[in-house]
């Protein structure tokens, strides 16, 4: 259950039929040691498991750690990798559980105080330093993230980072552009939360229930996690998995599996013959290959994953921990030197693995990518990990570190509390005063004006077929509802820079055929930290309903030559891109829009009459998930009988980036379609702002002289 360093007497008291622990605490000041003693209770029957480490859980906790970080560096690696935090939250659930029980099962007046005492040494010195470093480096090397950690440090402080995520909308499956630095955070929010609560719940059955309470216990643990699961089933949405995802109450399944293990192994003996061990062994090797499988395969976008995945690789984990209690194949494995090293660390590889992935974004942060980048991040994960636990976690925990303070003299300690106080005060000066870019007005208001457009279908009757012709509805103006995405802070200003000079050249690494493109740079494949939750409609197989031979349906017939449809890389440069074109362009963006959204959009022109007498149109999608061959096939339909149509290619660091950019050069040569090679161009200095993703003031001059060099070919006037 916890690390002690030393020795340990157990004596036992007839009358209660209790057994007391004695953890003689070492304490030296001034070169002499002495022991105080702190008493721990147990009941007899559980001496197996009072006082001392189980080394098997420390393994389990290294395969958690270890599929964590391989996760965040790639989600590619290890699909099922965010199931890590299950496997903490099993054995979290399980070793809490067993010493509340040990502390309520005899005469302990300030049990409780005691246990948040403990969780706090434990949990909290590290922390704060992670959130004093993090915001040093956020303030001096990443101006966009600091206004998140302004709410993110005190959440994160008070253990409610899961609610401030879930209430700010943050997707933990899909970010673009540098996610927030204390986004992994989230699961110490709900350990936390279910330690306030749980020993309550453990007291109340303890001393109140006197027929068979660990029954009782194991019932309650058991019948929460199922419901807890029936929940995250219940309110899951595929738009958004992240809001079961945060909750407490739909992410405990976990947490109360161990908890109800704790309960159902306490004072059991087992069965010790050949066969039960036979058995266990194949029991607990079938739940551990069942357990990689899960890693291996189930992905954060699976329906599955929220409909019983979770709860199931939580039931496995726990499975796998009830047999490594016993010697056998099992407990051999998880006590491997690696896996030890690695779960003895876990908190501490779990605090610094994030903040040090999201401030080394390849090409971005740092210019280096690959093999390289991958050494950089492990040592220094590695490294503040391994500093973290001996000179800041371990001292608080064993007591090394406050007897140290109490032992100082009084200038002594009060020079050390100032030093940490003048610490963190220039933090928080620093979070303060500095400020990322400014947002531009449209990025503040997440569309452009003719995205906020509502456009009317016009019924149409085919020429030649009696009177009455055409009838025409006018569009509406109404705000649409507010378009919101993931975006980072970007500046649009037009005419920032002089114009560059575009050259046709053909794509390389991400590659689409020969397009407009600023030559001279090199191909990169920026890793990523967070997989995609992109909800995919029907937009793979979506029905036009207007097809390629049908003509344009008659109506109101648009103002400017061009249409552009896009997200908030097209919304980021359309002032720029207004300009560029003397203002002849209609441009319809939104914040975050999917590629579906965009279909549906055009549809929607297309059925008002609104893409008659067009000479080109822009299409700007894919930043937000992938473009499928199928969803080109669709836009293609959809724009029968416009001359030009223009894609233009994405520069995002998730794995949908590929995707996207194969599906674009596949129809580069099409007769009528010009691709416009942003992912090349976007790849010199300067171009992007910290994101990675939307282009700054010099990026959105090069952005808008790429499209107007495409339009240029259908005779666009100004282009």
């Amino acid at each position: 259950m916890q690390d002690y360093p030393w020795p340990i007497v157990q004596l036992t008291t007839t009358e209660s039929n209790h057994l007391a622990t004695f953890d003689m605490k070492p304490e030296t000041v001034y070169g002499q040691t002495w022991y105080s003693p702190q008493v721990r209770w147990a009941r007899r029957g559980d001496v197996q498991t009072a006082g001392r480490r189980l080394p098997a859980l420390d393994g389990l906790r290294g395969i958690g750690i270890a599929a964590v970080i391989a996760y965040h560096l790639n989600p590619s690696w290890l699909p099922g990798g965010y199931l890590g935090v299950d496997i903490f939250f099993v054995v979290s659930g399980f070793l809490i559980t067993g010493l509340l029980l040990d502390l309520f099962g005899g005469p302990t007046g300030s049990a409780l105080r005691g246990f948040w005492a403990r969780r706090a040494r434990r949990l909290l010195p590290g922390l704060v330093v992670l959130l004093f470093v993090v915001a040093i480096a956020a303030a001096l090397f990443a101006h966009d993230a600091v206004p998140e950690l302004r709410a993110d440090i005190p959440a994160a402080l008070a253990f409610v980072a899961n609610w401030r995520l879930l209430l700010h909308h943050d997707n933990y499956f899909q970010a673009i552009g540098r996610p927030p630095l204390l986004q992994h955070l989230w699961s110490l929010g709900v350990e936390e939360q279910f330690y306030l609560a749980w020993p309550f719940a453990v007291l109340l059955i303890v001393r109140k229930v006197h027929r068979r309470p660990l029954q009782v216990l194991c019932w309650a643990s058991f019948s929460g996690a199922v419901g807890s699961a029936l929940l995250m089933a219940a309110l899951y949405a595929p738009s958004n998995p992240s809001g079961v995802y945060y909750d407490t109450f739909t992410h405990c399944s976990g947490l109360l599996i161990g908890a109800g293990l704790a309960g159902a192994t306490r004072g059991r003996r087992v069965d010790t013959g050949h066969m039960a061990r036979r058995r266990r062994a194949q029991l607990g090797s079938a739940a551990l290959a069942g357990l990689a499988l899960m890693l291996v395969f189930l992905g954060s976008n699976d329906g599955f994953t929220y409909r019983g995945g979770i709860f199931l690789a939580s039931a496995l984990t726990g499975l796998v921990l009830l047999v490594s209690l016993q010697p056998g194949s099992v407990q051999r494995l998880l006590r491997l030197r690696p896996l030890q090293y690695l779960g003895r660390r876990s908190y501490s590889l779990y605090l610094w693995h994030w903040p040090v992935i999201c401030l080394t974004r390849p090409d971005i942060d740092v210019r280096l990518s690959g093999w390289p980048l991958l050494v950089l991040r492990l040592g220094l994960i590695g490294a503040g990990a391994e500093m973290s636990y001996n000179l800041v976690e371990q001292p608080f925990r064993t007591g090394r570190a406050q007897a140290v303070l109490r032992a100082l003299r009084r200038p002594g300690r009060t020079a050390a509390l100032g030093s940490a106080g003048a610490c963190g005060a220039t933090a928080a000066i620093l979070l303060a005063v500095v400020n990322p870019p400014a947002l531009s007005a449209a990025m503040v208001a997440g569309s452009t004006p003719a995205a906020r457009t509502e456009l009317v279908p016009t019924t149409t009757t085919a020429p030649g077929t009696g009177a009455g012709g055409t009838t025409s509805s006018p569009a509406t103006t109404a705000p649409s509802a507010g378009a919101s995405g993931p975006v980072q802070a970007t500046t649009v200003t037009s005419g920032a820079s002089p114009p560059a000079t575009p050259a046709t050249a053909p794509a390389t690494g991400e590659g689409t055929a020969p397009t407009t493109a600023v030559a001279g740079a090199t191909a990169t494949t920026p890793a990523s930290a967070a997989p995609t939750a992109t909800t995919r409609s029907a937009a793979a197989g979506h029905k036009p309903t207007a097809g390629r031979d049908r003509p344009l349906p008659a109506g109101r017939v648009l103002s400017h030559q061009v249409l552009a449809i896009g997200d908030s890389v097209l919304l980021a440069a359309s002032t720029a891109l207004e300009t560029r074109v003397h203002g002849d362009i209609t441009v319809d963006a939104v914040v975050g829009r999917q590629v579906w959204e965009g279909i549906s959009r055009l549809e929607e022109y297309r059925e008002a009459g609104d893409l008659r007498g067009l000479k080109a149109l822009v299409l700007d999608l894919g930043t937000n998930g992938p473009l499928s061959p199928e969803d080109v096939a669709t836009l293609r339909q959809l724009a029968a009988g416009v001359p030009l149509v223009v894609f233009v290619n994405v520069r995002v660091p998730q794995p949908w980036q590929s995707e996207t950019n194969r599906s674009l050069a596949a129809v580069a040569h099409q007769r009528g379609v010009v691709v416009v090679n942003w992912y090349r161009a976007s790849r010199a200095p300067g171009i992007l702002w910290a994101d990675g993703v939307h282009p700054d003031p010099k990026g959105q001059a090069v952005y808008a002289n790429l499209v107007a060099s495409a339009l240029a070919s259908a005779g666009v006037a100004g282009a």
